[in-house]
């Protein structure tokens, strides 16, 4: 079994979360535990996993690093060159990501844009004027494949001609929900991404949805939410991002609305008020600059970080501080 096997035969292990798949690999990023029963007995890990480590499923491993190896697809590794920045960032970034399309645009920088399932059609309209002008001005739109604000969001970035991404609770082989089948293949058509930290053919469990949503965030400069009730998984998501000290943003909406107690509740606890794009804009110029000098310095150093040229165009406009019009 190779390096790359090992890790992830360590991730799938019943038990090994994130953060210790994380502490294990820095400790022994070569994983010289593999195949010696005397090392595995002494990671810090369950006697569970012990037992499956020992006892690895290679059928498993192989048909996971066989689907990596279709064109168009790839498996990112926690400490590959390529895991998104931002992301590696996080408390518990994933293990290893699963990625279908453009690799690149997890380089990019992001909006997740969420919000609930039941959208009213002002939810609607706003997730599809903010998406639309945050993607044409260079900005990558993450969001959930999710029905509601979150499918609007993927169609207003492709609308735009932009580039989306895709952040999903199952395996990529198994689209959910299934009505948006169409749209995964859209997003994948236009050169947009589809992501999971689940393997491929794993399919629907109700607590990876919430477990998801940290990507969203954590992949982001910043989260905006558009309609969601007090109980909508969006609060889950804006709960990440404030945990990983990223900006949440939200639209107010009326107070009659249950689909806008949950924006009103962000609000009143220190959630940044929208209005219109500029608002967005103008809360990440700094984060925007920052991140255009971290490009630099990767294209100095020959790592691949790509730039389209909406997104000079957009932090030349941010240079002065002060967004331009969307209408200029």
């Amino acid at each position: 079994m190779d390096i790359r096997a090992a890790k992830l035969l360590l991730a799938l292990a019943p038990g090994v979360g994130p953060i210790k798949f994380k502490e294990i690999l820095h400790a022994d990023p070569d994983c010289t535990w593999q195949n010696q029963s005397r090392l595995i007995n002494q990671l810090p890990i369950h006697e569970s996993a012990k037992i499956f480590l020992k006892t690895p499923e290679s059928d498993r491993i192989k048909k996971i690093l066989d689907w990596a190896e279709v064109p168009g697809q790839e498996l990112l590794c926690l400490d590959d060159q390529n895991y998104p920045e931002l992301l590696m960032q996080i408390h518990d970034p994933p293990p290893f990501l699963y990625v279908q399309g453009q690799r690149d645009n997890l380089q990019e920088p992001q909006l997740s844009i969420v919000g609930c399932r039941n959208m009213t059609p002002y939810g609607q309209t706003l997730a599809l004027r903010f998406a639309k002008e945050l993607a044409a001005l260079g900005l990558t739109i993450t969001s959930g494949l999710a029905l509601g604000v979150d499918g609007m969001a993927h169609q207003g970035a492709l609308q735009a001609q932009g580039k989306t991404i895709a952040v999903l609770g199952t395996g990529l082989n198994m689209i959910y929900p299934q009505v948006h089948h169409a749209l995964a293949q859209d997003i994948l058509a236009r050169g947009g991404t589809l992501v999971s930290e689940f393997p491929p053919d794993v399919g629907i469990k109700r607590e990876h949805f919430p477990q998801r949503n940290r990507i969203i965030s954590g992949l982001s400069l910043g989260i905006l939410v558009i309609e969601a009730t007090k109980k909508s998984g969006s609060l889950i998501t804006a709960k990440y991002a404030l945990e990983q000290n990223r900006p949440v943003f939200a639209v107010p909406g009326s107070v009659n609305s249950s689909q806008s107690q949950g924006c009103h509740e962000l609000l009143r606890t220190g959630a940044i008020l929208v209005e219109r794009a500029q608002d967005i804009l103008q809360e990440l110029y700094q984060p925007l600059t920052q991140w255009l000098a971290r490009a630099k310095v990767d294209k100095d150093n020959k790592k691949t970080t790509a730039v389209n040229k909406n997104t000079l165009d957009l932090l030349n406009d941010l240079s002065f501080n002060t967004p331009t019009s969307l209408n200029s």
